[in-house]
């Protein structure tokens, strides 16, 4: 996403994920990192051959010995955590109507939860479905118990990320996210008003 009203406080720095050097030198002067890397699922590929789980794993010590606390990672909405209150039925669904070429990415994004849940970090993981790249989409809704729509705008999940840096509601945990559009407002007023 572009952040154009951000006026320099934000740097996005393109970088091999499987450079280490390059990893090392983005972390050295921030104070926190937020990892957007395939939270998607939409291939049945990873896009440059790096599990998240192992970026996460490398990224770890290089923010433990440059003193930066916050981690925020994008994942899927799949991932299951130790406090979530999960439906059978909604857990078996996902796994049927999961393609299998992305079964293998969801048991990576899973691993890279568990991988957070044991470090000292301030961790986030924003759990969310489908991305749409849509200039703005209404408001966003958080959630901690369930994904409460069928897609987040990239704009709207980019401002919630920033957000989330100073924010300790989700620290040590895990957040739904989805974009709710005007049109899905007035309906579920009229459900709970009709």
């Amino acid at each position: 996403p572009k952040f154009d009203d951000a006026s320099g406080e934000i740097e996005v720095f393109p970088c091999e994920l499987s450079d280490q050097r390059c990893l090392t030198y983005i972390v050295s002067e921030c104070i926190a990192v937020i990892n957007c890397y395939g939270p998607t699922m939409q291939t049945s590929k990873l896009s440059a051959g790096v599990p998240a789980s192992k970026l996460t794993r490398s990224l770890i010590p290089k923010l433990h010995r440059k003193g930066a606390r916050r981690y925020i990672v994008v994942s899927h909405s799949s991932v299951v955590l130790p406090e979530d209150r999960r439906n059978r039925w909604h857990d078996f669904a996902k796994r049927v109507t999961t393609p299998l070429g992305s079964r293998a990415r969801l048991a990576d994004k899973q691993s890279e939860a568990a991988i957070l849940m044991q470090c000292d970090l301030d961790w986030t993981i924003v759990r969310c479905s489908k991305l749409k790249d849509l200039r703005w989409v209404g408001t966003c809704v958080a959630d901690r118990h369930a994904l409460r729509g069928r897609f987040v705008s990239i704009e709207t999940l980019a401002r919630f990320l920033v957000h989330q840096i100073d924010c300790t509601s989700y620290v040590r945990g895990g957040v739904f996210v989805n974009s709710r559009n005007s049109n899905s407002q007035v309906s579920e007023y009229l459900r709970s008003h009709g």
